[in-house]
């Protein structure tokens, strides 16, 4: 394992996303940098809500998404090329700690993770299809969501959701085309006792 890293190091070295600093995809002097979001959106129509739950406009009309908590914007250009490098590269897993442990932070600042444990959260992780898992390597999903799950004691169930077709990325897409792509590509594979 150390030996394919060094092969991989020396043929292509790795170079932080942020500075070009060699040796790693993200520094810590600019995992620093990286802007944590001031607000927590209402999960429908994205404004700014109490504790990232839905916002009273929307109140009245039902929604599948109770609460919504959100790192940081991807309109960030740092953001977005350390999440595509995650998500569409090989030997990317290294970024998994770092962009785990920024969801973590938001989590433990917003108050939110003493209530995770009261309600018998289940950390579930999006999906991949098999062919997509074997290309990447990985699920970066379920990469985020295992060091959650450490984090803050809670289950990890990867049995829960299986995705059932090819979708498009979702990159470059627009909000419809997003829930077109999307539509009928999960389903639930097992009774679900929690919240998740």
């Amino acid at each position: 394992m150390r030996i394919n890293k060094f092969l991989r190091n020396f043929l292509f070295p790795v170079k932080c996303l942020g500075c070009q600093k060699e040796g790693t995809f993200l520094c810590p002097e600019c995992l620093e940098k990286i802007p944590f979001l001031p607000y927590y959106p209402c999960p429908k129509c994205l404004k700014p809500s109490l504790f990232g739950g839905i916002c009273l406009d929307c109140g009245k009309s039902r929604f599948p998404i109770s609460r919504l908590i959100v790192a940081t914007s991807y309109k960030n250009e740092l953001v977005a090329s350390l999440i595509k490098q995650f998500k569409f590269y090989p030997f990317s897993l290294e970024l998994a700690n770092p962009l785990a442990m920024l969801l973590v932070k938001t989590i433990e600042e917003s108050g939110f993770a003493p209530y995770l444990k009261q309600k018998n959260f289940i950390i579930v992780p999006v999906p991949l299809l098999w062919r997509d898992k074997a290309k990447r390597g990985f699920n970066q999903s379920e990469e985020l969501a295992k060091i959650m799950a450490k984090n803050f004691n809670l289950s990890l169930n990867t049995n829960i959701v299986k995705k059932t077709k090819k979708t498009n990325p979702q990159i470059g897409l627009g909000k419809e085309e997003r829930k077109k792509n999307l539509k009928e590509s999960f389903k639930t594979k097992t009774k679900i006792n929690g919240n998740f």
